[in-house]
C-alpha cells in the first residue's frame, strides 16, 4: 500500500492516487480499522470530487459509510452507503456491487433490519451468478447465514 501511494504521488497521477485511497480504505475495513478506513475514504472522496472521478467518489462514500458503521454510527453509515450506491446503480456500474451490497447488508443487520439485509444479499448473489464476480461470495453466504440465524433465535430482550 505504501509503495502504491509513493508511486501515485511520484507520478502525480491523481486518478491512481484516488484508487489507492479507496483500496487502502478497503484494506482497513477488512481489518475492522474503522477510523483509519474513514480517513482513507474521505481522502478518496475529496480528491475524486476535486478532479471529477465519480467512480471513486461514490466508492469512497460507500467505504466511508461502512467505516462509520464499524464505529457505531450505524444509521449515518447506512445513509452514506445508500448515497454512494444509488448513482453507481443509475449509471450501470456493477463491478464490486456484490461486495458493496454485502457491506450494506451487514450494516442493516447491525441496525436490526435483517430482512432488508437479506434482500440485499439476494441481489448480491444474483449478481454473482450473472457476472461471475466471486471475490466476496463466501462472506455474502456467511452473512446470509448469520442474518437467518438471528431471525430464528429467541428474542433475548
Amino acid at each position: 500500500m505504501n509503495e502504491a501511494f509513493a508511486l501515485a504521488k511520484e507520478l502525480s497521477h491523481q486518478l491512481s492516487l484516488a484508487a489507492v485511497f479507496t483500496y487502502a480504505a478497503q484494506t482497513h475495513l477488512f481489518r475492522r480499522e474503522g477510523h483509519t478506513a474513514q480517513d482513507q475514504a474521505e481522502a478518496a472522496m475529496a480528491l475524486s470530487s476535486e478532479h471529477g472521478f465519480p467512480q471513486f467518489l461514490t466508492l469512497g462514500m460507500i467505504l466511508r459509510g461502512w467505516a462509520l458503521t464499524l464505529q457505531g454510527q450505524v444509521e449515518d453509515g447506512i445513509a452514506q452507503m445508500r448515497q454512494g450506491l444509488a448513482p453507481r446503480r443509475a449509471i450501470g456500474i456493477e463491478l464490486c456491487r456484490p461486495y458493496m451490497l454485502t457491506a450494506l447488508a451487514e450494516a442493516c443487520g447491525q441496525a436490526a433490519q435483517g430482512e432488508e439485509g437479506l434482500h440485499m444479499l439476494a441481489e448480491a448473489l444474483a449478481l454473482v451468478d450473472k457476472n461471475g464476480e466471486r471475490l466476496y461470495e463466501a462472506e455474502t453466504y456467511r452473512l446470509k447465514g448469520e442474518l437467518l440465524l438471528r431471525q430464528t433465535a429467541p428474542d433475548e430482550s
